[in-house]
């Protein structure tokens, strides 16, 4: 009866060696190709919140001051909007933001009440638009699950402990008889005949 068990115990044991290289070899591959997966597609990703607009050109007529809809008419990215003279004595120059009232949601541009539009009869604007929570959130969920497959590698050393601890225990106690007397003849107790 020891002897299955410790068969049982033993066979077990090789199960679970040959379990955990294919465990090892599955959380490698995992890792390494969601690696090479996310560098393909970082690109991609990033795309989804920041895309550069260079030399969108606009003219304001004098007393134009009605708002200007940039091509991309929403989710201009702050500190990013830059706008620039195309023609006059600034010419190149960046204007001040101030002068102009801006609505980065709606990607509306307009120079301001208290400033003359006749000075800005060309102008090239230059800006970054794109949803930045969406990029955000696609990142933050590769980010979780590359830390849940690091997570499950920290584990499996542990889990693989306790199985062994449980089958070399299972192989010990099956050597050892529990009740019944072991190791007596029968009929003697404490070393007298009854």
């Amino acid at each position: 009866m020891a002897n299955q068990a410790t068969q049982d115990s033993v066979s077990s044991i090789i199960y679970l060696v040959v379990g955990m290289g294919v465990a090892v070899l599955v959380l490698i591959l995992v890792g390494s190709m969601g690696g090479q997966t996310f560098q393909l597609v970082e690109d991609d990703i990033t795309g989804i919140g920041y895309t550069a607009v260079a030399n969108e050109s606009h003219n304001y007529t004098s007393g134009d001051k009605a708002p200007y809809n940039t091509t991309h008419a929403y989710g201009i990215i702050p500190n990013t909007l830059f706008i620039y003279s195309t023609d006059g004595p600034n010419l190149g120059q960046a204007h001040d933001l101030s002068n102009f009232d801006i609505n980065y949601w709606t990607g509306s541009i307009n120079v301001s009440n208290t400033t003359n539009a006749s000075g800005y009869m060309g102008v090239n604007i230059q800006y970054v638009w794109g949803n930045t929570s969406i990029e955000n959130s696609v990142k933050g969920g590769i980010t979780s699950s590359f830390e849940a497959v690091e997570q499950t590698g920290d584990y499996l050393p542990i889990i693989v402990l306790a199985v062994i601890i449980t089958l070399v225990l299972s192989i010990v106690l099956g050597f050892t008889a529990f009740g019944g007397g072991g190791g007596m003849a029968p009929g003697f107790r404490g070393g007298t005949a009854f």
